[in-house]
């Protein structure tokens, strides 16, 4: 019996599957970077996380170091598939990211981030909160987490106490709750999350990020937009859907004599944005933002407008094109983003080490978001030379490659 004892004592690995995995890999890569690792709520993770939300890319490198996967309902067959492939299956993060708090509670998980809609009011709020802090209590997952971006009004402090009351209302006790995970939807045209201070801690106003690190919270960047050549040009059908929405305007402009105007204001014009030299439509952070506060409002305006007769058709033409032009918005963000992420760049990229200022634009912006203060890991949607980041011995300092020129 004694020796039975001493044999399992002997066999069994204390350290976490995710720390075994990191050792292993350091072990038969002794050039890996020692800022390669993180430390993410108890797992040992890579920076770069993969992001599979939309489609599964470089599986491989799941045994090479990236070790976080974020996936949805629409991906998490093919990746539950990729993962239980590896030898260690154990040793990856994975992460369902998901709207409906209910889908994330039911969905095998490591943690759970819920994204959540714009808009939400209290009762729907803590329903939610109830939701994942009870998955939590019953082990499908080990935390949660949310997602902070442009469409997100809700202060971090309000959903910190929130998240508070849901754990008191599940484990009928004052405990910290399991929220200990941010999404931060972040690129380099958006950085309010890390520069605003929107929040509070102690009625000091701080910034999400800031107070996130103050609390223990882990932080996964989201990039809304990325430098890629292959986006900057619209699909066919995006720019036949932007097409058709200024025409129609023009038509609806026409038959009513003017444009119409609410309290003062006028509507929202495609047509006068071009007239001002504007971009014909906004970046992805934006367009999200517009997409939730703004396109319900103008719906409702335009349709509680009094117009007259001969201009109806000519309206039910114009809201039936801004309709069809929403589903062609995130390819049209995409397209406006680069050559504003191209400008972000050329200013930023030689403030950056030599060995970074010869990358490309892709990997230079990976290199600054990944090196922010307060970010855990950065999750990638495209695939991304890892190497690159795995053996170089450091990141460039963020804050001083994006500090504002003296």
């Amino acid at each position: 019996m004694v020796a039975r004892m001493l044999r399992i004592e002997h066999d069994t690995d204390p350290r976490p599957a995710t720390k075994r995995y990191a050792d292993a890999l350091w072990a038969a890569n002794p050039r890996l970077s020692p800022d390669w690792w993180r430390e993410l709520q108890g797992h040992t993770v890579g920076k770069l996380a993969l992001d599979w939300r939309h489609t599964c890319h470089q599986p491989a490198l799941l045994t090479e170091g990236c070790n976080m996967v974020l996936f949805s309902v629409a991906t998490a067959a093919q990746a539950h598939t990729h993962i239980q492939a590896m030898p260690t299956p154990a040793a990856v993060v994975a992460v369902m990211h998901d709207a409906d708090p209910a889908v994330i509670a039911r969905t095998p998980a490591t943690f759970g981030i819920w994204h959540q809609p714009a808009g939400l009011g209290a009762a729907a709020r803590a329903q939610g909160l109830v939701a994942l802090e009870a998955a939590v209590k019953q082990g499908t997952l080990q935390a949660y987490g949310l997602t902070l971006g442009p469409a997100c009004t809700h202060p971090l402090h309000v959903w910190m106490h929130e998240a508070a009351e849901a754990a008191h209302h599940v484990w009928g006790r004052r405990k910290r709750p399991g929220l200990r995970l941010l999404a931060a939807q972040q690129d380099l045209l958006h950085l309010e999350l890390f520069t605003h201070p929107s929040t509070l801690h102690h009625a000091e106003a701080v910034s999400p990020l800031e107070l996130a690190a103050r609390l223990g919270l882990s932080t996964l960047l989201l990039p809304l937009a990325m430098p890629d050549e292959t986006l900057s040009q619209p699909s066919a059908a995006a720019l036949a859907a932007l097409t058709q929405a200024a025409q129609t305007e023009a038509a609806l402009l026409e038959s009513l004599g003017g444009w119409p105007q609410v309290q003062g204001q006028p509507l929202f014009s495609l047509l006068a944005a071009l007239g001002q030299g504007q971009p014909p439509w906004p970046t992805p952070g934006v367009w999200q933002a517009w997409q939730a506060h703004v396109w319900p409002q103008l719906q409702a305006q335009w349709g509680a407008l009094a117009v007259p007769p001969a201009a109806t058709a000519a309206r039910q033409a114009y809201i039936r094109a801004l309709t069809h032009l929403l589903a062609q918005g995130p390819a049209l963000a995409q397209a406006a983003a680069q050559p504003l992420l191209a400008q972000a760049l050329a200013q930023l990229a030689p403030r950056l080490p030599a060995f970074w200022q010869a990358q490309s634009p892709q990997a230079q912006a990976v290199a600054i978001l990944s090196g922010l203060a307060g970010a855990d890991c950065l999750a990638l949607a495209a695939p991304f030379p890892l190497d690159l980041f795995r053996f170089q011995p450091g990141l460039p300092d963020a804050a001083a490659v994006l500090a504002p020129a003296a």
